[in-house]
């Protein structure tokens, strides 16, 4: 027999096989981790409700079409999409809704405006009360401190802004 001394074939076959087998459990565990993680990625993912790039429509904030609120709905605000315009006609209102204003969103600047991240605050003899305004959708209420108010800002701030 002339074979590496101290090693017989039947030893060398035991050998090989007993890698193999380590190998194969190796590999084993390796596809079980990697469809472990698959799994956990899929899981994660479907519950995922972050709200990043939803519309203002999907927001769920009160609000209705701007051609429910009459001729104020029809005004043209010019500012960047996100942003939230507040019309009032009494000018006894305006400090409590700049300080709603400021409340929601910090004070405004043109960092902000131009980002779509901010409430304006605007007085309208023609807005008949105090509209809010962002995007297609608007709400009337008579009372600045009306929670719907609030609702309605914070859920339109930043939505369908770029």
């Amino acid at each position: 027999m002339h074979g590496v001394e101290g090693w017989s074939s039947s030893a060398r076959r035991a050998s090989l096989r007993g890698a193999m087998k380590r190998l194969g459990l190796v590999l084993a565990v390796v596809v079980l981790a990697a469809l472990g993680a698959f799994a956990a990625i899929a899981f994660f993912n479907a519950r995922d409700d972050a709200g990043v790039g939803t519309s203002a429509s999907d927001a769920g904030a009160p609000g209705v079409p701007l051609s429910a609120l009459g001729d104020v709905g029809t005004t043209r605000i010019d500012t960047p999409a996100g942003n939230v315009v507040i019309l009032y006609s009494d000018a006894a209102q305006r400090a409590e809704l700049q300080a709603l204003a400021d409340d929601i969103a910090g004070p405004t600047s043109a960092d902000l405006e131009e980002a779509g991240q901010a409430v304006i605050v605007r007085r309208d003899g023609a807005a008949g009360g105090i509209v809010a305004i962002a995007g297609d959708q608007g709400i009337r209420v008579t009372d600045p401190a009306d929670a719907n108010l609030r609702a309605f800002i914070e859920g339109r701030l930043g939505a369908d802004a770029g």
